[in-house]
């Protein structure tokens, strides 16, 4: 029998001793949301502290309470979402007081709810985090304890893949290891972290710290101004107006005018101080000769902007001059309440509408008295009067539109229904005043 030695066979079968076998297939994972988060968190040890930015603090302390813009910008921001007004809610009643205000009322402390959501606030824009402890009876149905918690102070303790956040620690708390149990902190990141290394993510990020270059410029450019008027002249160097400022310096004289030099005005208190010499003077600046040099108002500028767009607000409102035209004041305040303070102020009441589910009141955002988020009701009833002349819109419509109380008796009436309807006196909205 002829023996084809140039047979082809399918990859992975051999000719030989061995038997034909096929190759071995590589092991299919199934990949779904619990084996990613597996996987994501898999690198965890139990008990460990999940990553968090060791700079936090220094965000409160070097950026919030240093820059002027992040202070002023903070403030102004806080101001009006504190002032956003809310109503309690009982079923579909309207009643004056809720369990939170109640808290604070009671509260031994001067410390007003008004207080805290402008601390709340705050700690969201800063530090991207704002967490509250709070306690319930057994029940779940009445908060006993309600306090906001320093977020640069926070430490997250790792549990399980399943339960990645054990608790809560306070690394200025005087027992350390006193673990807060998550479902008594309610946690809320304003800007997620998106590095899940090593539990980055359960923490969310700093605005300010994604913004600390061009902060840090404007805070040293202050500092220049600062210490230059303390000095009250630029530093410079007096010289001989006859003789060569380019002469080859030895080794050894370098040295010395070094060491001259730091001993001299190494301090910040002589850097301004001038160097003397003989004969006919010269003066040769050693830094800038003028504040226009260092581009100070130019870094103060992007400063302000760069924040404002971390935070989503128009500069304009924030007094920058060439940011735009002040005639759209309404509509830069208007952003400022559709960019930032609305989508804060759902998370706050959301939030605090769930820890209180259990006793039947609820939170309601109240937006009806802020003039910016209020349309142009003469734009408004000039569209609709139209809809109306037209038969296109019916009555109840157009009062409804203009704020007006609801009228059973036109509920689906049209103009033409109420104009030649014997038994209606006259339209609700007379033509005349339409």
């Amino acid at each position: 029998m002829h023996k084809n030695n140039d047979m082809k066979l399918p990859f992975g079968f051999e000719i030989g001793r061995k038997s034909l076998k096929p190759p071995e297939q590589p092991m299919q994972i199934e990949v779904n949301e619990e084996t990613l988060y597996r996987m994501l968190m898999q690198t965890m040890s139990p008990l460990m502290k999940l990553k968090r930015d060791s700079k936090l603090l220094d965000v409160i302390t070097e950026g919030y309470e240093i820059s002027p813009d992040v202070f002023s910008i903070t403030n102004k921001i806080i101001t009006m979402f504190s002032g956003i007004p809310y109503k309690v809610m009982k079923g579909e009643s309207e009643i004056d007081q809720g369990p939170i205000e109640k808290i604070f009322e009671d509260n031994l402390a001067d410390y007003t709810f008004n207080e805290y959501r402008q601390n709340w606030e705050a700690m969201g824009l800063i530090t991207g985090n704002a967490c509250t402890f709070h306690l319930q009876r057994s029940t779940g149905s009445e908060i006993i304890h309600f306090q906001l918690a320093p977020s640069q102070h926070i430490e997250i303790t790792y549990g399980d893949w399943m339960n990645p956040v054990k608790g809560y620690n306070l690394d200025i708390a005087a027992n350390d290891k006193m673990l807060i149990p998550p479902e008594n902190m309610w946690h809320v990141r304003f800007f997620p972290n998106l590095d899940f290394r090593e539990g980055k993510n359960y923490m969310g990020i700093s605005p300010v710290r994604v913004a600390a270059k061009v902060i840090n410029s404007q805070v040293f450019g202050q500092e220049i101004v600062e210490s230059n008027f303390k000095r009250g002249m630029p530093a410079g160097l007096i010289y001989p107006e006859n003789i060569n400022l380019t002469p080859t310096l030895t080794e050894e004289a370098r040295k010395e005018m070094e060491s001259h030099w730091d001993r001299k005005y190494g301090k910040r208190a002589n850097s301004g101080k001038p160097i003397f010499a003989g004969t006919k003077m010269g003066w040769l600046p050693l830094t800038f000769s003028n504040f226009t040099d260092l581009q100070i108002t130019e870094i103060n500028k992007m400063a302000l902007r760069t924040l404002c767009n971390v935070w989503g607000i128009p500069s304009r409102v924030l007094n920058d001059m060439e940011g735009g035209s002040y005639t759209k004041d309404k509509e830069d305040r208007k952003a400022i309440y559709t960019n930032r303070l609305i989508p804060d102020n759902n998370l706050f009441w959301g939030g605090i509408n769930k820890l209180i589910a259990k006793t039947g009141i609820r939170y309601e955002a109240d937006y009806s008295s802020i003039p910016e988020l209020q349309e142009d009701k003469l734009q408004t009833a000039q569209v609709f009067q139209i809809g109306y002349n037209c038969n296109a819109v019916q009555v109840s419509e157009f009062r409804t539109q203009l704020g007006l109380d609801e009228d059973p008796e036109m509920e689906g009436l049209y103009r033409n229904d109420v104009e030649t309807n014997p038994q209606m006196n006259q339209p609700i909205l007379p033509l005349d005043k339409l």
